[in-house]
């Protein structure tokens, strides 16, 4: 096995320390309640990958906009200050476990239905959800009240006690339905040429920053590829948006990619390393700190970090098949690591 050296490393995303270099990426559970709030079993459950050893467990995708921009039927809600008392107590745990905390900020847009929110999904453009139900176009007003609630959130994230804020810019949800030029069909600033189309995106980043201030850590998550929609974000226009969420304010970039409809399927098994150029071709551009996700195991994690590709590796489903990997590959213990086997079981 590859000595692991670079991967326990410790790493920093602005003000903040990180113990090494893993990453647990936002994945959503579906653990909440049915009315958004935080669950023992949500607690049980990062606070036993942070006992695993991983450095930053990013907490799942968590609506600004309950339950309009609700995308599962128990995803948990940071838009109300009622929520506040279960987050603390989530934040809490992950550093009971020993690692650093941060929540991931979202909005389903279209990626939702009325059966989960009871009220038509709402995205860039007039189309069909992908449940096939009409999606409401936003206004200008209905965009700048979101922008305001990502704000909210994020000062509510710093209250309840985590290290870190993700605005969730990629994956299918409402800022990547901005951002995708198959999706956002709109003729005002907020659509056409990509500067138009990543206004929604910096304008929450800005917003976010002035809000928590210049030393809270605050980043983003952007796809570098979409897979079957055309035409599509790719690498170059990725790393366009990365650079202008770097002026914006984000303390490090974290890159993804996404797969609509059939293609989802390819994405998720996954080549491993998937979307590593396109993490590479974003840190060639900016300055601030990468994370790559895309089926990384340790050993292709620390060639990775070796070579300058990226600055940190995101593990996700290697770490719900098994929490303590960070702590098996760090004792050199390869063998004892329950592996991912990419069967999809988890997505159901």
């Amino acid at each position: 096995m590859m000595r692991l050296q670079k991967l326990f490393e410790p790493t920093k995303i602005g003000a903040m320390t990180v113990k090494n270099r893993i990453v647990m990426p936002a994945m959503g559970t579906d653990f909440g309640t049915q009315d958004g709030f935080v669950s023992p079993k949500l607690v049980d459950y990062y606070e036993e990958r942070a006992k695993g050893g991983v450095g930053l467990i990013i907490v799942e995708n968590t609506s600004v906009d309950y339950p309009r921009g609700k995308a599962m039927p128990n995803q948990i809600s940071i838009d109300h200050d009622k929520y506040l008392e279960g987050l603390s107590e989530l934040a809490r745990a992950i550093k009971r476990g020993g690692s650093r905390s941060a929540i991931q900020l979202e909005h389903g847009g279209r990626d939702t239905n009325s059966a989960i929110t009871g009220q038509q999904p709402v995205g860039p453009s007039a189309s069909l959800s992908q449940a096939g139900e009409p999606v409401k176009e936003l206004s200008v007003a209905e965009i700048e009240e979101l922008v305001e609630r990502h704000a909210v959130a994020a000062v509510r994230a710093k209250k309840a006690g985590f290290d870190g804020v993700e605005i969730h810019g990629a994956n299918g949800h409402l800022l990547a339905q901005f951002l995708c030029p198959s999706l956002n069909q709109r003729g005002d600033q907020y659509g056409g040429s990509l500067e138009n189309r990543a206004r929604f995106l910096l304008e929450v980043i800005r917003a976010c920053r002035a809000a928590v201030g210049p030393d809270y850590p605050l980043w983003c998550r952007i796809n570098a590829a979409e897979y079957g929609i055309e035409p599509a974000i790719d690498y170059a226009q990725a790393a366009q948006v990365a650079c202008w969420a770097e002026e914006a304010g984000v303390d490090a970039v974290n890159v993804s990619a996404y797969g609509y409809g059939a293609q989802f399927a390819i994405l998720c098994p996954g080549v491993p390393g998937l979307h590593l150029m396109g993490a590479a071709q974003v840190k060639r551009n900016v300055s601030v700190p990468v994370i790559a996700v895309g089926r990384i195991l340790p050993e292709l994690g620390e060639w990775a970090l070796r070579e300058g590709i990226v600055d940190m590796v995101a593990m996700g489903r290697a770490l719900i098949a098994d929490p303590y990997l960070p702590k098996k590959a760090a004792e050199g213990r390869p063998e004892d690591i329950v592996p991912c086997i990419g069967c999809l079981e988890c997505l159901e």
